[in-house]
C-alpha cells in the first residue's frame, strides 16, 4: 500500500512541477521542444542529484558536489515553480507544493532503498577440543588452550599475549598431597 501511495504521489507531484517548470520555460522564451527540455533537464537533475548524494554518503564520502547540484537544481525548480503564481504567500505555497512534493517523496523512497540490513553479530566457533594427557598415577583431561580468548564487544579486536601452556614432564610420579583442611 505504502508503494502505491508513493508512487502515486511522486507521479502526481512529478507532472505537476514538470508542467510549472515547462509553462515557466516557455514565459522565458523557450518555445516548442526547447521548453520541453527544459523542464525535463531541470526535473531530473533533482532526481539525479539526491542518487548521486545517496551514493556518495553510502561510500563514506562528503557528497558536496552533488549537494550544490541538488540545491541550485532545486532553487531553479522552485523559481519555475512560483514564477507564474499569484504574489501572494497561498499562491507561492501551493505552486511549490508539486515540486516539494515530489522530492520529499523521492527523498524517502530512496532513503528505503538505501536501508542497509542490520548488521549481524558473528557466530562464535565451537570451543577448542579437549586434549587428554595421562600419567602414570591418573588420567587428566587438559584444554589444548588453557588461556582462551575473551570475547566482548570492547576487546574482541584487540589480540592479548598469551604465554605457553605449561609442559607435563612425564617423570616419576607425585605423591598425592593431603587434603586441606586437615579432617
Amino acid at each position: 500500500m505504502r508503494v502505491l501511495i508513493t508512487a502515486g504521489v511522486g507521479l502526481i507531484g512529478a507532472a505537476a512541477g514538470f508542467t510549472h517548470t515547462h509553462d515557466a520555460a516557455v514565459r522565458a522564451g523557450q518555445s516548442g521542444w526547447l521548453a520541453w527540455a527544459d523542464a525535463v533537464v531541470i526535473e531530473c537533475m533533482v532526481i539525479v542529484a539526491a542518487l548521486q548524494l545517496a551514493k556518495e554518503r553510502r561510500a563514506g564520502k562528503t557528497g558536496r558536489l552533488p549537494m550544490i547540484v541538488l540545491v541550485v537544481a532545486f532553487l531553479i525548480q522552485m523559481g519555475a515553480q512560483v514564477s507564474g503564481a499569484p504574489m501572494t504567500f497561498d499562491g507561492w505555497l501551493f505552486a511549490a507544493v508539486p515540486a516539494l512534493g515530489c522530492l520529499v517523496v523521492v527523498k524517502f523512497a530512496f532513503r528505503v532503498a538505501g536501508d542497509k540490513p542490520e548488521k549481524q553479530e558473528p557466530v562464535e566457533a565451537p570451543p577448542a577440543p579437549v586434549a587428554a594427557v595421562s600419567t602414570s598415577w591418573e588420567q587428566e583431561s587438559v584444554p589444548a588452550d588453557p588461556f582462551p580468548e575473551i570475547t566482548s564487544s570492547v576487546v574482541a579486536d584487540v589480540p592479548e599475549p598469551r604465554p605457553e601452556p605449561p609442559t607435563v614432564a612425564a617423570s616419576a610420579p607425585v605423591p598425592a598431597a593431603p587434603a586441606w583442611p586437615p579432617r
